[in-house]
């Protein structure tokens, strides 16, 4: 049965032949389904795969070993992943899981208690790779099964150890032996092989291979636990030394980052000397040795502290690595771990984040994008340490504004260099550029690690450098490019949920709007300056400040329109909630006395305002309109109509007159605007068919 799936497709099988061009989830389907894989066929998987003799009724490994065309452990393995593809496994038929957990304990007695003979050890190892291979951890070993596979990779160093000292006449150079005591080395780093002493080491076990003698005799004889920093490092700068710390690399950065062990890099000795050799060591090799092992050191601290927080190490490691390199070393540290360290601080809280290294990234990034003669690749690395130094307002933002937002002021000095940066490396026009000259494949590289970083922490400082290009509207190369990265920040803005507790119109803004608000703040900037292309003003009215204003809730929305504290401000100067600013920029009259960009600023504005009110009606419930929008229109004294009422009239009245417009462009939106903002509050607001029959 177990054969059918794995015979040549050109076999005489027909059954054969039809499972072979199905795919896995069809096969494992069927064998579910047919009733194939009952109790006595998991009987007799389990006699065959794990050597225990009480319990076994036949010797079909005898069978097997004769059958040299069938590996009986690879097919094993393909079906479990078959009928994994279902569901998991443990799920698919309890008696198994149950037969397997029994046998594997029992198994696993043995193997501790050193009772098994040698041709049982071979196959009990080739049962660890099965279960490791097929993801049968838990099922073979419960909710313990990782504690368990620690004592099981522990056990079979023991245990091959010695049936290597009970062979009579063992050659330990025969290849078979070092084949043999190798795969078994390699399993127990697969399975998690833990950092505590070898008691009762014999020297004579060896693994005689290309670079693991030495390591065997520090795993066995000494064990990695006892080792200090300086044996690892003397074991970096000995011949194949790093080669074998990279074959066990597992082994050592459980061993370095365990704060049991002597040579543990969470000892501040022990970093300061690991550090110290690897920044001031003359040795290229050694250096680079000892940087990619930090490398992986960091790597590995990154991952757990992202899942687990900082359960298991300290927040103030990053500002151990600063003061084991004398902060003035931190430059000659390669720029993938000064990246690694960023990253690593970015997971900490504000407390604990290293002022010195936010400043040493600040400084670097600011003396290369002014710099005329740096790389390309090197701008670029230095473009991605953007996210880590700039107030962001998208989730996941290392450095998000709710946290940081005090000091978004501070962010002057990059902002400036941001503007210079540009100037140097973007072109006044793309289509200046040929896009397969060395240059424009250059520029290509560098716009797309910028989107992507204004994608990833959504900095408003990083939207002012890229006017000049909106500025060249659709007609540059890469304009679709920037479109999808302007929706894609905005998509990454979180979306508020309506606030439990009502909010007034004198409180302050709630902190979840922060971002929007932020955002909006810039669009409306641009919109209000008269010098500004109305291309420019269009993009980021309608593709950024129109789209996170819809995010917004309606309790939000009462704050931040209605509120004589909000940051929001379409009048310069006004003191006035932001509902009355709109309504007064509607109302204002556009007058043949006004130059050409008074003109068009002018009506965009008020095309923008009805934009504006459009969004309220369109995401505000109609109670919050008539009582929290309408009572900030009107005083406390209102009906509930009055702003409604004022706005039907006020678009009505525009649609209906004759604008003075030296724009044809900005006339018409404005028009389209008023219309969009008339039907819709008609429709949000009214239920009478006469509405709805004046209003067409």
């Amino acid at each position: 049965i177990l054969m059918v799936p794995f015979q040549d497709a050109g076999g005489s099988s027909t059954y054969a032949r039809t499972l072979i061009g199905s795919s896995q989830e069809v096969f494992g389907r069927y064998f579910k389904i047919c009733g194939v894989f009952n109790t006595k066929i998991q009987q007799l998987i389990l006699d065959i795969i794990i050597p225990v003799q009480e319990v076994a009724s036949i010797d079909i490994s005898v069978a097997l070993e004769k059958s040299k065309s069938f590996d009986f452990f690879f097919a094993l393995q393909q079906l479990f992943s078959y009928l994994n593809v279902l569901e998991p496994f443990g799920s698919i038929e309890n008696t198994f899981e149950h037969l397997l957990e029994t046998r594997a304990k029992a198994l696993v007695n043995k193997l501790m208690e050193l009772r098994l003979s040698f041709s049982e050890l071979k196959q009990s190892l080739k049962f660890f790779e099965l279960i490791q291979k097929s993801g049968l951890e838990r099922a073979a070993f419960g909710t313990m099964y990782e504690r368990d596979l620690r004592k099981v990779s522990l056990a079979i160093i023991k245990a091959v150890r010695c049936q290597l000292n009970s062979l009579k006449n063992c050659n330990k150079s025969d290849p078979a032996i070092k084949d043999f005591a190798q795969y078994a080395i390699q399993l127990s780093v697969t399975l998690g092989l833990p950092m505590q002493s070898i008691d009762d080491a014999d020297s004579s076990f060896m693994i005689v291979s290309d670079h693991s003698s030495k390591f065997s005799s520090y795993l066995v004889n000494t064990g990695i636990e006892s080792m200090s920093n300086i044996s690892i490092l003397n074991l970096i700068s000995s011949p194949d030394g790093y080669d074998m710390i990279e074959e066990f690399h597992k082994l050592f950065l459980n061993a370095l980052l365990n704060k049991s062990t002597k040579c543990s890099i969470l000892d501040q000795r022990n970093l300061d000397s690991f550090l110290s050799s690897g920044v001031g060591n003359q040795e290229t090799v050694i250096r680079d040795a000892i940087m990619k092992i930090f490398s992986n050191i960091l790597g590995a601290i990154i991952a757990e502290v992202s899942s687990n927080q900082w359960q298991n190490y300290s927040p103030h490691f990053v500002s151990d690595v600063l003061i084991a390199t004398s902060n003035a070393y931190l430059i000659s540290l390669p720029q993938n771990i000064v990246a690694l360290l960023v990253e690593l601080d970015s997971l900490c809280d504000k407390q604990s984040r290293s002022s010195f290294l936010h400043n040493f990234i600040c400084n670097t990034f600011v003396s290369t994008a002014v710099d005329t003669k740096a790389s390309c690749d090197n701008i670029i690395s230095q473009l991605k340490m953007l996210p880590y130094i700039l107030c962001g307002v998208v989730v996941g933002s290392p450095r998000p504004l709710s946290v940081f937002g005090d000091e978004i002021r501070k962010e002057e000095k990059i902002l400036n260099a941001l503007e210079e940066f540009v100037v140097i490396r973007f072109p006044i026009k793309s289509v200046l550029l040929p896009e397969n000259s060395v240059q424009g494949k250059e520029y290509m590289k560098i716009l797309k690690t910028y989107c992507a970083v204004l994608v990833r922490c959504g900095s408003v400082n990083l939207l002012r450098p890229l006017i000049p290009t909106l500025r060249e509207g659709p007609a540059h190369r890469y304009y679709h490019l920037i479109q999808r990265t302007l929706k894609s920040t905005v998509q990454r803005i979180r979306r508020s949920s309506d606030l439990q507790e009502p909010i007034y119109r004198n409180t302050a803004i709630p902190c979840n709007s922060s971002e929007v608000c932020v955002v909006c703040e810039f669009c409306i900037e641009q919109i209000l300056d008269i010098y500004q292309d109305l291309d420019v003003k269009r993009v980021l009215f309608e593709t950024l400040c129109i789209p996170v204003l819809q995010k917004l809730s309606s309790a939000e929305f009462v704050a931040i329109f209605c509120s004589s504290f909000s940051a929001l401000k379409v009048v310069q100067g006004s003191i006035k909630c932001m509902v009355l600013q709109l309504y007064e920029i509607i109302q204002k009259e556009v007058t043949a006395s006004l130059s050409d960009e008074e003109n068009t600023s002018l009506i965009f504005t008020q095309a923008c305002a009805y934009r504006f009110v459009e969004t309220i009606f369109e995401n505000c419930t109609l109670q919050c309109i008539k009582q929290d929008i309408t009572t900030a229109f009107a005083g406390s004294q209102s009906t509930g109509k009055e702003f409604t009422q004022a706005i039907c009239k006020s678009a009505y009245k525009m649609l209906k007159s004759t604008v003075i417009g030296n724009n044809p462009e900005a006339v018409r939106i404005l028009y389209s605007s008023a219309y969009r903002c008339l039907a819709l509050t008609v429709a949000k607001t009214q239920t009478e068919e006469q509405f709805f029959e004046t209003f067409l």
